[in-house]
């Protein structure tokens, strides 16, 4: 089957042997605004077959304020990018003074925050590595809060670019800190993520994904989880930190064919892939630096638990959680059976108000950390 695309309207549909990707190009709502999906990471994977792998863009009830966090296994997509913010703006109550920004949050509904503006920064275009022919597409998206929206200056901004080719999805992604950081009140960052999120979805026939193998960039086994042995979210999730972590396989035992493969690394200068953890190119680099700047708050009496690293420095693992619908060793409710990893840079608790001290002053505007993400597709 050769490669390919679509133009559809807002998204572009990219196609291979292994499915058909879809990216937005920009924030999207359904008509009736019950389903909504950020701009540049992949928010739909549809086997050959039709079955629905990984789908961002459906109906969700309750509010829709909850819709963009990407800490929820349900919301992310391949590759979706956000962060806790936090301004030094004299309010005492936290939820005054920090906030979730994603990819899956509109800065104009939302005051300012989320994704301000995106761009097709190169269309879908046919190049050629030898033999072989992909497709190569490109998409910038930029993240504002309520103080750099009103100076329309990005506190961030993240590049996607894309080689789809016949057995393979790859994208370097580029995260700059933007001149929005220095403006207004003092600008703290924390728990910065790529997600791969929405693995397994509400469509008929689509995978459960139970089993998580973690390996190393060639193929060692380093872990093996039941992810259906975890409880929901909001009581455990489960903590990835292995050194040499590379490659999280995701497999469904009824469908073995549909095993999803998410390969994270660093991304050093000539395009050259660097281990995740040490790497001096990768997001891993942003915690290292962050680890030395200035935080937002004391860390007592949660020390122990917000600092987890060497030393009582930042906590540097990746992620894995699912929802469950009668606790652990159970099946995954019908309307919440999807799974994911998060990819952090560094993590802070149980969301945007926790562990305050893990909220880190910006580097300066410029300050690009790059990764490189790969996807697969089918049998191990």
């Amino acid at each position: 089957m050769p490669v390919g695309w679509e133009d559809a309207g807002p998204r572009f549909i990219f196609w291979n042997e292994l499915g058909a990707w879809s990216v937005w190009k920009r924030f999207t709502w359904s008509e009736d605004r019950t389903a909504c999906v950020g701009p540049g990471y992949i928010g739909r994977l549809r086997a050959p077959d039709g079955t629905l792998v990984v789908d961002d863009f459906y109906g969700r009830g309750g509010s829709p304020a909850t819709w963009g966090t990407i800490n929820d296994p349900q919301n992310g997509g391949l590759g979706c990018f956000g962060f806790h913010l936090a301004r030094r703006n004299g309010q005492h109550d936290p939820v005054n003074y920090s906030w979730d920004v994603t990819g899956r949050h509109e800065a104009a509904s939302r005051g300012g925050y989320g994704v301000s503006a995106a761009r097709v920064a190169t269309r879908p275009r046919v190049a050629r590595a030898g033999e072989t022919q992909r497709v190569e597409a490109a998409f910038e998206v930029d993240f504002t809060d309520g103080e750099s929206a009103a100076a329309k200056k990005p506190l961030a901004t993240v590049r996607y670019d894309y080689a789809f080719e016949q057995r393979l999805v790859t994208c370097r992604v580029a995260v700059t800190t933007g001149p929005g950081a220095g403006v207004g009140s003092p600008a703290f960052v924390k728990e910065p993520k790529l997600v791969c999120h929405a693995l397994g979805s509400t469509g008929p026939g689509a995978p459960r994904y139970r089993t998580l193998e973690v390996l190393t960039d060639d193929r060692q086994r380093l872990a093996s989880y039941d992810v259906w042995s975890l409880p929901s979210p909001g009581v455990k999730t489960q903590q990835l930190g292995q050194d040499g972590r590379a490659r999280c396989r995701f497999t469904d035992p009824t469908l073995p064919g549909l095993g999803l493969e998410v390969l994270a690394a660093a991304l050093a200068d000539g395009d050259v892939r660097e281990p995740w953890e040490g790497s001096q190119w990768g997001l891993d680099r942003w915690a290292v630096l962050a680890n030395d700047r200035e935080q937002l708050e004391p860390c007592e009496p949660n020390e122990a638990y917000c600092l987890q690293g060497p030393g009582k420095t930042l906590t540097r693992q990746w992620e894995v959680a699912r929802w469950a619908s009668k606790g652990r060793n159970s099946p995954p409710p019908p309307e919440k059976p999807q799974t994911g990893v998060m990819l952090h840079a560094w993590e802070g608790g149980s969301g945007y108000p926790d562990c305050r001290c893990c909220f880190r002053r910006f580097g300066p505007a410029g300050e690009t950390f790059r990764a490189a993400l790969e996807f697969t597709l089918g049998p191990a």
